[in-house]
């Protein structure tokens, strides 16, 4: 069964995985708009850095109110590393997240910049990359590659997504 994307970010400048469109639009679970308390680029506050684990819990609740618990300790995986990266590599005033579902995958945004587009050599679109062993960062988008079953960036808006298939396709 294709992996099936939600037009929220459609088209896409990077992407792995089967890539369909979908109607009916997915419920959603939740979607925050958390303010920067450091501007893009410096070194971030103790309330950013904070962050991660605040949606890593809400995700895990919304995931065992689904009744996929079964899904948590990946998503909450992803979750932490695309929420991190968009604190420390967004450019805009706030990070957004959205988690929703369909009846066959969970599927999860996160995002953070300013006006612009992706990839027409202003804003570069993130990729998951091979870091060095002893390099500090940069696994990031690996783990998100590794671990959920499509992934990626919104053409119009930046957003980073992923999908996991739910177990048994419902």
């Amino acid at each position: 069964m294709p992996i099936r994307a939600t037009t929220r970010t459609t088209p896409t400048v990077h992407h792995t995985g089967t890539f369909t469109a979908y109607l009916p639009p997915p419920t959603p679970g939740f979607e925050l708009s958390l303010g920067r308390t450091t501007p893009p680029g410096a070194p971030l506050s103790e309330l950013d850095r904070l962050r991660p684990g605040q949606v890593r819990g809400l995700g895990r609740a919304q995931l065992r109110y689904w009744g996929v618990e079964e899904l948590a300790d990946d998503a909450e995986l992803v979750i932490s590393e695309l929420v991190t990266n968009a604190f420390q590599h967004g450019t805009g005033d706030t990070v957004r997240v959205w988690l929703g579902r369909t009846a066959t995958h969970v599927r999860i945004e996160v995002g953070s910049q300013s006006a612009g587009s992706w990839g027409d050599g202003g804003m570069p679109v993130p990729q998951a990359r091979q870091a060095r062993p002893m390099d500090e960062g940069g696994r990031g988008l690996g783990l998100v590659e590794a671990l959920a079953d499509c992934w990626g960036v919104g053409a119009q808006d930046g957003r980073v997504w992923c999908a996991f298939a739910l177990p048994g396709g419902s």
